[in-house]
């Protein structure tokens, strides 16, 4: 019988030197996932070789940080609609009317004003070609080069 090669088997090995420091977190560590040394080691080393994936608790970490921003960013912006809503039933309440004779002035203006509008918008509107006599012209243009 051949002997097939496992690819999931560990067949190499290398020291490492590591200051007393790093030993006792390297063995803390291992005592608080519940593996050895070594799987700690493989982990760190796989983590770092393959920058694609990322440990699982830095990736709940960084939800729970968004997710605590987002509650925040809510959270103002309920405070601030709070503030305005609070703001215009204040204004509305205690603002003195405004008198007949100048809201009469402001809806004259208000009309000067639409219709200046309506006037420059119907001579501009006449400089540019109208869009059906363009489709046509290019229509016509493009017979007339298949045609020759």
């Amino acid at each position: 019988m051949a002997k097939e090669k496992d690819s999931s088997l560990l067949t190499y090995e290398t020291h490492v030197r590591l200051t007393d420091e790093m030993r006792k977190l390297l063995a803390q560590k291992a005592k608080d996932e519940g593996i050895s040394s070594n799987a700690v080691i493989q982990k760190a080393v796989s983590l770092y070789l393959t920058k694609d994936t990322m440990d699982e608790s830095l990736l709940i970490a960084k939800m729970t940080d968004v997710q605590r921003q987002i509650a925040r960013l809510k959270h103002e912006f309920d405070v601030k609609q709070k503030l305005d809503l609070e703001w215009y039933q204040y204004f509305f309440l205690f603002a003195p009317p405004i008198p007949q004779e100048e809201v009469g002035l402001r809806m004259q203006k208000a009309n000067k004003d639409v219709q200046a509008f309506l006037q420059n918008f119907k001579h501009r509107a006449a400089s540019i070609k109208p869009l059906i006599e363009t489709i046509f012209g290019d229509m016509l243009e493009e017979e007339a080069g298949n045609g020759k």
